[in-house]
């Protein structure tokens, strides 16, 4: 692939955190990386409203896009409001889905363990681990809903190939240096000011104010990924009274 870049003028990619490191810097490339999406909610959202957009985010539309929520990062001091999601997500979710990929058994036994290790080491656990048996040696990975302090940082590892999302304690609130890189966040009930900053980052792409679904598009809102970016950044904004 690096032969293709190096013979074009402009080169527009898609790849994992491998390829955007690789290309990092060079003003004739446009990395798309991975997507990272994450719900915000404030403390005055902790409510079931807000527990099933974290719910459909991260499984809505098969739960392993790069558009689909790998964490919410909620202004809370416990883990009631993870509960919260976890019974939205029970209410809804069957468990015979066809929707979620199927991933060979001893590969997603590793991913499970990688989760445990590391919500452990940041003072949360796994609320739950779901999966089904689909043919010999395959199973239907997920959904998996873990939980973790942020004052102990974000887990190195975010994403999964199966729908998992990483339920993130702010007692002390929610700034946007922690929230990081996405393609596409959803925030409900946070401060002006938190929501400006969000507008302003030039590392997220898409803002959605309200109770909107990480995947959600519209005609007038672009996905990313256009070559007019190398002129301008563009970012798509949502905004929604719900």
């Amino acid at each position: 692939m690096s032969d293709f870049v190096d013979l074009c003028d402009l080169s527009l990619l898609y790849g994992n955190r491998e390829v955007t490191n690789r290309y990092a810097g060079r003003d004739d490339v446009l990395v798309q990386g991975p997507g990272q999406s994450k719900v915000l909610v404030g403390a005055e959202c902790i409510d079931e409203v807000s527990a099933k957009l974290v719910m459909d985010s991260f499984i809505g539309r098969g739960g392993n896009g790069c558009f689909s929520a790998s964490a919410a990062f909620v202004e809370s001091p416990h883990d009631a409001f993870a509960e919260m999601v976890r019974n939205s997500l029970l209410e809804v979710y069957e468990t015979e889905s066809t929707m979620r990929p199927l991933i060979a058994g001893e590969s997603y036994a590793k991913y499970l363990e990688d989760i445990h290790r590391q919500a452990s080491e940041r003072n949360g656990h796994v609320i739950h681990e779901g999966s089904d048996k689909s043919r010999k040696d395959l199973v239907r990975g997920g959904p998996v809903i873990a939980t973790i302090d942020g004052r102990c940082g974000v887990p190195k590892r975010l994403e999964y190939p199966f729908p998992c999302v990483w339920i993130i304690r702010c007692p002390e609130g929610i700034d946007v240096e922690m929230v990081g890189d996405a393609l596409v966040v959803s925030a409900i009930g946070v401060s002006d000011d938190l929501a400006a900053a969000l507008l302003e980052a030039p590392n997220i792409s898409n803002v959605y104010l309200g109770a909107v679904p990480t995947w959600e598009s519209h005609v007038c809102v672009p996905h990313d990924g256009f070559l007019s970016q190398f002129l301008m950044r563009a970012k798509g904004v949502i905004v929604s009274d719900g």
